[in-house]
């Protein structure tokens, strides 16, 4: 099989990210069942051809738009909390600074807010995308804090039977109010009320985990 040139490898990227970008415009616009193959191909400048020859359905060009437009969140958010986790100094002061970043991350972040409320909108006809949501960007940050949250009870400074239970009591803590407060990331919250919003998980958090609160329910394999 021949090789393609450097030249013709970096057209294909620069079509394949147009195509990934345009595809993102229509389904936020027209949403996942609405948005047609032919719309993507115009507002990227390509033929219908063209697309297929990258993605064999819509399906799949949807999956790589959730995987791209989630990737850098992730790897914003494994930054975050290597900046805020990785050396504790004092933990009270520590964890609310890293999860006021996290929720301008990823609760108010307007991309990314808006392309979970698509998937929420769009999963009771089509389930996968909720699963496909999960796989991206829950999935891994939520091992990543687990990761995180083991090593800093391992320090003595919590007391965590169970760091996946505990990584979702700190999401569930942390970004459900500010997500109810913005309706979802379509109303602005100002800065104020999320260092409360913070401020309050941070502190029911510890009331659980802190050594010498009381100890945590038996960890359950249901997922919060």
């Amino acid at each position: 099989m021949a090789k393609q040139a450097p030249g013709a490898r970096g057209l294909l990227a620069e079509k394949r990210q147009a195509i990934i970008r345009a595809a993102q415009e229509v389904f936020l616009r027209e949403g996942f069942s609405r948005a047609s193959v032919d719309a993507i191909a115009a507002t990227a400048g390509v033929s219908k051809r063209t697309i297929y020859n990258h993605y064999a359905s819509k399906e799949e060009l949807f999956l790589t738009v959730i995987e791209e437009a989630v990737a850098p969140v992730i790897t914003q958010f494994t930054q975050l909390a290597n900046e805020h986790l990785g050396t504790i100094t004092d933990l009270e002061s520590d964890l609310p600074a890293f999860c006021r970043d996290w929720v301008r991350l990823t609760v108010l972040f307007p991309g990314h807010a808006a392309l979970l409320r698509l998937v929420i909108a769009e999963s009771t006809h089509f389930p996968w995308l909720a699963e496909a949501w999960r796989g991206a960007g829950p999935g891994p940050s939520h091992r990543a804090l687990a990761s995180h949250l083991s090593r800093i009870a391992s320090q003595g400074l919590l007391r965590i039977p169970d760091p996946g239970e505990a990584a979702r009591h700190l999401t569930a803590l942390v970004t459900h109010p500010p997500q109810s407060r913005s309706f979802f990331g379509t109303l602005p919250v100002a800065d104020a009320d999320i260092d409360q919003l913070v401020a309050s998980a941070v502190r029911a958090f510890l009331r659980i985990y802190r050594p010498g609160c009381t100890a945590p329910a038996p960890a359950s394999s249901a997922s919060l």
